[in-house]
């Protein structure tokens, strides 16, 4: 799929549009397509007068200028991983244990085949899941997480890279299990997390230096 950012006035007429990127991909097949768990997502973010934007494939994050044309890019290939069969298979398990309360297991093992279909696993896992922007104009780039399927709770990516405004990796987050990053204000972050029983709940913390 490709994806493309379009600029847009109160009225909501298109402006311009920005260059066009990879989108992720989905598994085709005779009757429709199916997801795969470790397609890469796109995103975009505000970041200070900044417009960042990506695919996630790799650790590469490029920049929006005022002609909405692409006027600057981060890369990090040091944080690019190397896919890891056994997280697929990890992945692949509990999902199969997901449907099976719907369904028998064999039925699910049947319906994962196209999803979990080695061949379509890429070289490199997925880098970057989201990117926030703080006050700063710092970036905040979020590790890719592969999509649960059959699951409405998606696990959120625990491990941050903060960016400066130029690139350069300043800081890294580690945020405990079910704990999902949402907001930066300041020196305040907001963290949305849930319990055992997928309770959710807002928290407010303080940055200290």
């Amino acid at each position: 799929m490709r994806a493309q950012l379009a600029l847009r006035d109160t009225t909501g007429r298109v402006v311009t549009t920005g260059p066009a990127f990879d989108g992720g991909y989905t598994v085709l097949f005779a009757n429709g397509d199916a997801h795969a768990p470790f397609s890469y997502h796109p995103y975009a973010a505000l970041a200070g007068e900044r417009v960042v934007y990506g695919s996630g494939d790799r650790f590469q994050i490029k920049t929006l200028g005022d002609g909405f044309t692409t006027e600057g890019e981060i890369r990090a290939p040091g944080l690019d991983e190397p896919f890891d069969r056994s997280e697929a298979t990890r992945l692949y398990e509990e999902t199969v244990g997901l449907l099976s309360a719907f369904m028998s297991e064999e039925k699910a093992r049947a319906r994962l085949a196209l999803s979990f279909n080695a061949a379509i696993f890429p070289e490199r896992r997925p880098s970057i899941g989201r990117v926030l922007g703080d006050d700063a104009g710092r970036l905040w780039v979020e590790r890719f997480e592969p999509t649960r399927l059959g699951s409405q709770l998606q696990v959120p990516g625990n491990r941050w890279t903060v960016l400066a405004a130029d690139g350069r990796p300043i800081a890294r987050l580690q945020l405990p299990p079910r704990n999902r990053l949402e907001a930066i204000r300041g020196n305040r972050v907001v963290v949305v997390r849930w319990d055992e029983l997928d309770v959710q709940s807002a928290a407010v913390h303080q940055l200290q230096r």
